[in-house]
């Protein structure tokens, strides 16, 4: 999740500076990276039976 978060952290940053006019074009747009996302497991029985104690 760490690259995921980045990228989008620096996509925000670079539309602010396109916004701001220091960047002339929005050249990132076009760019498409893929993060392999892990599934997360939903909690079993047994999770939920130890949070009630």
């Amino acid at each position: 999740m760490t690259k995921k978060i980045r990228l989008k952290c620096f996509n925000a940053f670079l539309t602010k500076c396109f916004h701001n006019g220091w960047l002339a074009g929005v050249f990132w747009k076009n760019v498409n990276i893929r993060v392999d996302e892990e599934v997360k497991e939903g909690a079993t029985e047994e999770d939920v039976y130890i949070l009630r104690q």
